[in-house]
């Protein structure tokens, strides 16, 4: 996002399905693609979520 200044923020929404979801989440976006070892903060948010809003990922 641009408010990060930055492209060592990632912002993923996702539909949790279990306990310990969203981590594992985290774990595969920081493995999956090699770009995304720079990523410093990966932001796990509900799929009601609009990732490009960031007031609205702040929010939740």
């Amino acid at each position: 996002p641009p408010e990060g200044c930055s492209y060592r923020i990632a912002v993923v929404s996702m539909k949790k399905a279990y306990a310990g979801h969203a981590k594992r989440v985290m774990f595969g976006v920081w493995s999956f693609l090699r770009q995304f070892m720079y990523t410093k903060f990966i932001v796990v948010v509900d799929d009601d979520i609009d990732v490009r809003d960031w007031k609205e990922v702040i929010w939740a």
